[in-house]
């Protein structure tokens, strides 16, 4: 999956989207392997993202692209540097993406990261 990173950032993409579910909550918890990625990009910008990583349509593909939530939808509210890394969705909508998974081991790693999002918040 660092691969799709590296098109986005070479396209120049990385401001635009934000990268979720099963691979953000992999890094958020070191606790999956990802098969899966998730980007969310803007509506307007989505064919864009689509083009520069050459998608094709496939409704069990490992790459879904979509819509971004809107403002505040980021993990730090800070815009990224041009050119820096990934900008990751904010760790509730992870959550929110890997919760109601078929995928016990995705559940499983979505109910660590609400467990450890609710002991950051309360030390």
């Amino acid at each position: 999956m660092p691969e799709v990173l590296a098109h986005l950032r070479d396209a120049r993409l990385t401001e635009a989207c934000l990268v979720g579910g099963e691979y953000a909550a992999g890094r958020l918890t070191d606790h999956l392997r990802t098969e899966s990625f998730a980007l969310h990009a803007p509506s307007e910008r989505r064919t864009e993202v689509v083009s520069a990583l050459r998608l094709a349509p496939d409704a069990d593909g490992p790459i879904v692209v979509l819509d971004r939530f809107g403002a505040g939808d980021a993990q730090d509210a800070a815009a990224p540097a041009a050119g820096a890394g990934p900008c990751w969705i904010h760790p509730l909508l992870v959550w929110a993406e890997c919760a109601t998974s078929e995928d016990e081991r995705v559940a499983a790693t979505a109910a660590r990261l609400l467990e450890h999002l609710l002991e950051a918040r309360h030390a």
